[in-house]
């Protein structure tokens, strides 16, 4: 078929090149954020240290309780980022953004060129092909690749980390090297504490193939790290060594009720629906046609995912740091078992398998690549950037709902924030706090009347004037129609209140 010699054909260069196309796309217009890990934990701290605050209480001293538990390395980048476009005079972060979501698009195409490389150095130059192209154009990669996911930012550190070990050992290194094999696991776990899990189930594989001196000295190497970098970090940002380490784990054991809980195959399902089936389904049969040398690969990335799988708190981009694994141990299986197959019908149904699959990549993959994600919230605070002179906001949550989180670093600097998830508020006489406002914002529904509250604040006589309605993007209004429990993309009405109290 034409399609198996374009595929032939196909050079790491171009790969890259289909994978930078996909991810700048997104970064120019895949703006926001997909949830609040990647703007709450990382941008808006970073964007607060780079005006001097510290409102989310990252940095603490010795005798201040400890209340995040989250690295400080990853969102320290973000401000340094923040810190050199501030100097250069580009301060706005919605543009700032741009800048940000580039540098990742970047970063991201490392991580194909070590599926490739990996790929061909443990089995064929076709497998590579197969794997390092399904990444770069699988239909969540290049979106999620251009937010500020630790899942996803860690993979690059990670595969480097395979690889040069697999080369080492292949080409009878000193076992020395793996000090740095060490160094980069170590890294992999100041950005994804969960991350370690990996490490230990590739020790047990090396351990199992006699490599013992390479797990000693990526025992040193890792240690080093941890004990220098990351335990000196949360000493500076604590007062304590391990000091947010410690409370990470105290707290994730302690609340483990209070995170989404879900069956033991959980992560089985989101990696079949994920990779695409039936094409998903071939690559994890394939996954356990490993031969003996690439055990520490194998047992590394079911000890993950077994780990994972027995905890109760489960979140989809969790798995996300062996999606790569799986292409690449994936491909490399089947291509061995499809080898075998001698029924030219079944054969040719696995073909036209593919062809299922890469159609519902394609469409699902133009729906995200362009999808401006929490669009709503994002405008709503660009809005106020732009209008300085409301800095005390009042915003009525009208939906039932618990609400939402809101992006306040897209904001102005002098915004004052106030959230009331009440909507019997509007149908009670308390109105100090509207009339102390400068604006008041209506979160209502995309499927609500836009009417009815604005009605009901006329018959309570509050008087206002209407400024701005702000919509959700097509695709956010999309995941909430799929998704209303965890999906809050909302209209916001925006109104300024005259400063009378209404009539008796």
């Amino acid at each position: 078929m034409r399609i198996d010699k374009f595929l032939a054909q196909l050079s790491l260069r171009e790969i890259i090149l289909i994978g930078l196309v996909l991810r700048l796309i997104a970064a120019f217009f895949s703006e926001g954020y997909g949830m609040s890990d990647d703007h709450f934990l990382v941008i808006e701290v970073a964007k607060d240290w780079s005006k001097g605050v510290d409102h989310s209480k990252w940095f603490t001293t010795a005798d201040e309780p400890i209340i995040s538990g989250r690295s400080i390395l990853y969102p320290g980048i973000h401000y340094l980022i923040f810190e050199f476009l501030d100097f250069i005079g580009i301060e706005k972060l919605r543009v700032q953004m741009y800048f940000i979501r580039i540098i990742h698009a970047l970063f991201s195409l490392l991580a194909i060129s070590y599926i490739y490389k990996i790929s061909e150095f443990l089995y064929t130059r076709k497998v590579a092909i197969y794997a390092s192209l399904s990444y770069a154009i699988l239909w969540f990669v290049p979106y999620m690749s251009v937010r500020n996911l630790v899942e996803m930012v860690v993979i690059v550190p990670l595969l480097s980390a395979i690889w040069y070990s697999s080369v080492w050992i292949k080409e009878k290194k000193s076992p020395v090297n793996h000090l740095w094999i060490g160094l980069l696991f170590g890294l992999c776990f100041s950005i994804r504490y969960q991350v370690l899990l990996f490490p230990i189930g590739y020790a047990i594989g090396m351990l199992w193939n006699k490599r013992f001196k390479e797990v000693i000295y990526t025992f040193v190497g890792g240690t080093l790290w941890v004990m220098l970098f990351h335990g000196y970090g949360d000493y500076l940002s604590s007062g304590h060594y391990f000091g947010k380490l410690f409370f990470y784990l105290e707290y994730n054991l302690s609340f483990v009720d209070n995170y989404i809980k879900a069956p033991w195959f959980h992560y089985l399902f989101t990696l079949i629906i994920y990779i695409l089936p039936p094409v998903s389904l071939f690559l994890l049969i394939g996954v356990f046609r490993q031969k003996r040398e690439w055990m520490p690969i194998l047992i590394g990335t079911l000890f993950f995912v077994f780990a994972h799988s027995i905890f109760q708190g489960k979140q989809e981009r969790f798995i996300f740091p062996m999606i790569p694994l799986i292409l690449i141990l994936g491909f490399g299986g089947w291509s061995e078992i499809y080898a075998g197959i001698k029924s030219k019908k079944f054969r040719n149904w696995i073909r036209y398998s593919f062809f299922v699959s890469g159609g519902f990549n394609l469409i699902a993959l133009l729906l995200l690549t362009f999808w401006f994600s929490k669009s709503s919230r994002v405008k709503l605070m660009d809005y106020f950037y732009y209008h300085p002179q409301y800095e005390n906001v009042v915003i009525v949550n009208t939906t039932q709902s618990k609400g939402s989180q809101f992006p306040i670093a897209y904001a102005s600097d002098s915004i004052s924030l106030k959230v009331i998830n009440d909507r019997s508020y509007l149908s009670t006489g308390e109105f100090e706090e509207l009339f102390q406002a400068d604006a008041i914002v209506i979160e209502r529904r995309f499927d609500s009347s836009f009417e009815s509250f604005n009605e009901l604040l006329k018959k309570r006589d509050v008087q206002t004037e209407f400024l701005k309605t702000v919509n959700p993007s097509l695709m956010d209004k999309i995941h909430n129609t799929f998704n209303r429990t965890n999906a809050n993309n909302n209209i916001y009405d925006v109104y300024l209140i005259t400063p009378s109290l209404p009539s008796e």
